[in-house]
């Protein structure tokens, strides 16, 4: 898949946002959902084509223990998350990122593979929207969870409709070899967008 380098708009910025923009990919913050108005705007930009992400489409605190969560909220999880996927597919949207602890599945076993079995609970979902899950994964690494980590659990996990939302912190930040194939959608974190509404 072609790397795509994202821009991250709120629902009010995303309203002001000139339908011709041609700045990249669009991430938004999943809080654009809530709101009719811009729901209408998500398909007019999914229908031009234009690559549109729904950051975040569970709350990052509550998707971040999920592994470590009881067998009953795992499936108040799964069911919440079967909702919002139907939503967003209806939108047109065919990528949404999830910020699990990926840095503390790099130095935790059992919550690694807790964390696996979540994520093997979601395929039938991905499958029925034909949607792509993206990994929130951060560079420079922390802790644990560095190139050779992370691409080595993208493997592990068998799944072709997955990849990592890869957010860069360092201006000059590129993305390791190891993670070539797997990190296809980027967010540099201390980019500034000029003239993004004009």
């Amino acid at each position: 898949m072609k790397r795509l380098e994202l821009s991250l708009f709120s629902a009010e910025e995303f309203l002001l946002l000139n339908a011709d923009w041609q700045g990249g990919g669009i991430l938004l913050e999943s809080s654009v959902l809530d709101f009719a108005v811009a729901r209408d705007r998500i398909r007019e930009f999914c229908r031009a084509e234009m690559p549109v992400i729904i950051q975040d489409l569970a709350a990052p605190e509550t998707a971040r223990f999920i592994p470590e969560d009881s067998p009953k909220l795992q499936l108040e999880f799964q069911s919440f998350l079967l909702k919002r996927c139907e939503l967003i597919a209806q939108l047109g949207v065919q990528e949404f990122s999830l910020s699990f602890h990926l840095e503390r599945a790099a130095e935790d076993a059992e919550f690694c593979r807790s964390l696996r079995r979540v994520l093997g609970s979601l395929w039938g979902v991905l499958e029925q929207y034909q949607l792509r899950l993206l990994l929130t994964a951060h560079l420079p690494a922390q802790g644990a969870a560095d190139a050779s980590w992370l691409a080595q659990f993208r493997q592990d996990l068998l799944y072709p409709n997955v990849g990592f939302l890869l957010e860069l912190h360092d201006a000059d930040e590129e993305v390791p070899q190891e993670l070539a194939f797997y990190a296809d959608r980027l967010l540099r974190r201390n980019a500034v967008s000029a003239d993004l509404f004009l």
